[in-house]
C-alpha cells in the first residue's frame, strides 16, 4: 500500500512537473486586430510577440511562412534595438532578426517586437501565418535566445477568414517601414546605429566611472568660491608671519 502510494505520488509530481514547465515556456506568438477588414487585397496587420518567462533574451529570431504576401514591418526597437533587414524567401518563408547588444537591453517579460503587414490573397478564403519552429534547442528555426543558446520553446500560429469587401487602395495603409529598402541599406543603418550607441555608451561609461572624482572636485571648485576670502586671509597671515620671522 506504501508503495502504491509513493508511485501515486511519483505520478502527480511528474505531471505538475509537466504542466509548471510547459505553462512558462518561452513562446512567440501573433496577435491581430480583431475588427480589420479580412477581405481580398485588404492590409492584414498583426503584431509579433515573445514571452520571455523571466529570462534573460538578447535576440530574436523569426522564420515564418503565411499564404498571404508580405509587404512590410515594423520593428519596436524599445525591446529589441537592432535588426537585421527581412529577406523574402522563395517559398513564401520571410526571416526576420531582432537582436540587442548591451546589457541593459536584455530583455525578460512579455511584449510585441514587431508588427507585420500582410495583403489577403483574394483566392485563398483561409489565410494563414505559421511560424517555423522544429522545436527547442535547434538553431536553425525560430528562436529566443541568450548568449547564443536556443530557448523558444512554444509558438502559436495565426488563421483568418477571408470572407469580407476587397479593399480599395489597400497599400495607401501602409506605413512602408521598411519597404522599398535594399538589404545592403538596411544592414547599414543598422550597423551605423550600433556603431553611434556604442559611442554614446563608451562615454556614458567614463562618465560613470569617473563621476565620483568629478562631483569631488567639483564641489572642492564650489566651497573654494564661496570661501575665497577666508582662504585668501589665511593665506596672507600666514605670509606676514614668514616675514617677521624672517
Amino acid at each position: 500500500m506504501k508503495n502504491k502510494n509513493l508511485i501515486l505520488f511519483g505520478i502527480v509530481v511528474w505531471g505538475l512537473s509537466i504542466f509548471v514547465s510547459q505553462s512558462n515556456a518561452q513562446e512567440i506568438w501573433f496577435s491581430y486586430i480583431s475588427w480589420q477588414n479580412f477581405g481580398p487585397w485588404c492590409p492584414v496587420v498583426v503584431d509579433v510577440f515573445v514571452d520571455a518567462m523571466g529570462k534573460n533574451v538578447s535576440t530574436t529570431d523569426v522564420i515564418l511562412e503565411s499564404s498571404m504576401k508580405y509587404l512590410d514591418f515594423i520593428p519596436n526597437t524599445s525591446l529589441f534595438p537592432y535588426f537585421f533587414p527581412p529577406v523574402v524567401r522563395t517559398n513564401w518563408l520571410v526571416h526576420i532578426v531582432g537582436f540587442s547588444v548591451f546589457p541593459e537591453q536584455v530583455i525578460t517579460w512579455s511584449w510585441s517586437i514587431w508588427t507585420l503587414y500582410f495583403e489577403a490573397n483574394p483566392t485563398d478564403m483561409d489565410a494563414s501565418i505559421k511560424i517555423y519552429f522544429l522545436g527547442d534547442w535547434i538553431t536553425t528555426d525560430s528562436n529566443l535566445s541568450y548568449g547564443g543558446v536556443d530557448q523558444l520553446q512554444k509558438v502559436w500560429q495565426a488563421n483568418f477568414v477571408i470572407d469580407q469587401e476587397a479593399c480599395i487602395h489597400a497599400a495607401a495603409v501602409i506605413s512602408w517601414w521598411f519597404a522599398g529598402t535594399s538589404y545592403e541599406d538596411g544592414l547599414s543603418a543598422t550597423i551605423n546605429k550600433i556603431n553611434e550607441d556604442y559611442k554614446q555608451s563608451k562615454i556614458l561609461t567614463f562618465i560613470w566611472s569617473y563621476g565620483i572624482l568629478i562631483l569631488v572636485l567639483l564641489l572642492i571648485f564650489v566651497l573654494a568660491i564661496i570661501y575665497r576670502k577666508k582662504i585668501l586671509l589665511v593665506l596672507n597671515k600666514r605670509t606676514v608671519w614668514e616675514k617677521l620671522v624672517s
